[in-house]
């Protein structure tokens, strides 16, 4: 059994679920999920002077269902809705925002047993584990795009193993290409279908792209240490990014640890690196871009108190705009019923410019 605390970023990794759905024998027609929703208020300002600000309150989902036609073999979907477009600058907007719209992000076929499982369809064959570690950094003043690899036609498998000595660990594999389909689209606002032309990472209309990785943790020696590590390459024949370099197949690599300590009845510290790294960095030949994130939590009873730092630095022909660091901190509480109230102050310094934000997200996740 993979350890707990790297469940949800089995998920991320592999797009595939890291244990069966439930503890009893499904049959055909059984139907389970979940529903998160997250109500956002978001200010972010430029304290140099600079007028512009976005103070947004809007609403996100991700619903996750699971349709089953035998206790091995299922449908697995995810459909999220969220901002497709970003306010402009200097727009203040309360809900319903303009620009919000929900895409289907994973529609995949799965068999699955104790110690291997296999899949087909729409997943995210991701390598980076941040998100799960540091909400909400990513979301308001990073380009996520530029470090997820979500919605790719493909398919792959897992295997897993444990040992009282060694662990429990999960060695994944997949291929995977582009979606340039009309699931590539969104509904209510249009974020627009991917077409070859567009050109990018994996956008190469055959599975020609692959990411390979292991997770796991539960050592005898660090019974609490989790680790991951991945590699993916993704074969590019038209480069991205808007430049006229040359098309080179853009390469990335993580390592992740994270080590939960427990100081006491309902006390937890849990420490979190990453390293990432890009070679030819969308397509471009010669772009290298290296992200080193680290987080600090530490949970009391139903608070939870947070620091989070993501260093994002360029070089080579780069079509990003230099490097950036982003701090965070942050706290939050979860009550009785099961809604979260998180608080974040974020602050991004790039190349010439700041960005500060605060971030309330009231949340809760619904299970059926």
């Amino acid at each position: 059994m993979v350890p707990a605390v790297l469940r949800s970023v089995a998920a991320i990794v592999c797009g595939i679920p890291v244990l069966s759905h439930s503890s009893y024998a499904e049959e055909f027609g059984d139907f389970s999920g979940s529903f998160l929703v997250e109500l956002y208020e978001e200010y972010i300002y430029t304290p140099d002077g600079d007028p512009d600000e976005v103070n947004i309150i809007y609403l996100e989902g991700e619903l996750d269902a699971s349709f089953y036609l035998s206790n091995s073999l299922f449908i697995d979907t995810t459909i999220e809705f969220e901002l497709i477009d970003q306010p402009d600058t200097g727009l203040v907007n309360i809900f319903p925002v303009p620009g919000q719209g929900a895409f289907i992000e994973v529609l995949s076929l799965n068999y699955e047993e104790d110690d291997f499982g296999l899949f087909v369809g729409k997943f995210n064959p991701n390598i980076f584990v941040g998100f799960s570690r540091t909400p909400d950094l990513y979301d308001t003043l990073i380009n996520e795009d530029d470090l997820e690899i979500t919605g790719q036609w493909g398919g792959g498998g897992y295997l897993n193993f444990n040992s009282d000595t060694y662990g429990s660990h999960r060695i994944y594999g997949n291929v995977f290409f582009e979606d340039t389909t009309d699931l590539s689209g969104s509904i209510i606002t249009d974020r627009g279908r991917t077409s070859r032309s567009d050109g990018g990472p994996a956008n190469t209309g055959s599975p020609e792209s692959f990411s390979i990785g292991s997770l796991g943790g539960g050592f005898d020696f660090a019974p609490d240490l989790d680790y991951h590590v991945g590699v993916v390459r993704q074969a590019v024949d038209i480069a991205g990014g808007g430049t006229d370099v040359a098309p080179a197949d853009e390469y990335r690599v993580t390592a992740a640890l994270q080590n939960q300590f427990s100081l006491g009845d309902n006390l937890t510290l849990t420490p979190f690196v990453e390293y990432y790294h890009f070679w030819n960095a969308d397509g471009n030949e010669g772009e290298t871009r290296d992200y080193i994130t680290g987080a600090l939590n530490l949970g009391v009873d139903s608070w939870n108190f947070g620091a989070a730092y993501t260093g994002r630095f360029v070089s080579g022909n780069t079509s990003v705009n230099g490097d950036e660091q982003l701090f965070q901190v942050s706290a939050g509480y979860t009550f009785s019923s099961g809604w979260s109230l998180s608080l974040y102050l974020i602050r991004l310094e790039e190349v010439g410019s700041s960005q500060n934000g605060a971030v309330a997200i009231l949340s809760r996740e619904f299970t059926f």
